[in-house]
């Protein structure tokens, strides 16, 4: 679409592409444990305007229109202050939202098993749109910083890739579990 998101300082990753990849990953994952899927976009062509706001609100429609019990926002996070040495993942939750902060513990709880390659950062609160305006339990997964070398070499790699998608994939599996 319109927007690529953030990209490594050597152009090794393209958000958008690579957001794409693991969220097709986890959705691989979750579908073998039963868990029914569906992503709000299947590749760079999307039907609605190319907008911030209309895209970020045309997700949550397709979230609460199908149903969904909850909703996790994967991405890559970026840092301008300290470039080389912010590193890691961080999932966002809105402590105002039933399910939320649950949902992002039980994510984090996974993704604490990765460091020390990938260290983790561990719930945080955001005024996010995705956040904010979403009527299901909602989380933002920042899989790590593409303002770091050596978080791009993990989420570059294809094992550690693997496993930062089946973490994630065990955290949503296991608060579905709840």
């Amino acid at each position: 679409g319109y927007d690529i998101g953030g990209q490594s300082s050597d152009g090794r990753i393209v958000e958008s592409t690579y957001d794409l990849i693991v969220s097709n990953k986890i959705k691989t994952l979750l579908e073998k444990e039963g868990v029914k899927v569906l992503l709000t976009r299947t590749s760079d062509e999307v039907t609605w305007p190319s907008d911030n706001i209309k895209d970020l609100q045309a997700r949550l429609d397709i979230a609460t229109e199908s149903g969904a019990e909850l909703m996790v926002s994967v991405h890559c996070n970026s840092s301008e202050e300290d470039p080389l040495n912010v590193s890691g993942s961080e999932v966002y939750a809105n402590s105002k939202q039933s399910g939320s902060v649950s949902l992002a513990e039980s994510i984090v709880a996974s993704l604490d098993a990765l460091e020390p390659q990938l260290p983790s950062r561990g719930v945080k609160q955001g005024a996010l749109h995705l956040l904010t305006f979403n009527t299901i339990p909602t989380v933002i997964v920042e899989m790590g910083f593409l303002s770091n070398p050596d978080d791009v070499d993990y989420l570059l790699n294809e094992e550690t890739q693997n496993q930062l998608c089946e973490k994630i994939a065990e955290g949503i599996i296991n608060e579905l579990k709840k």
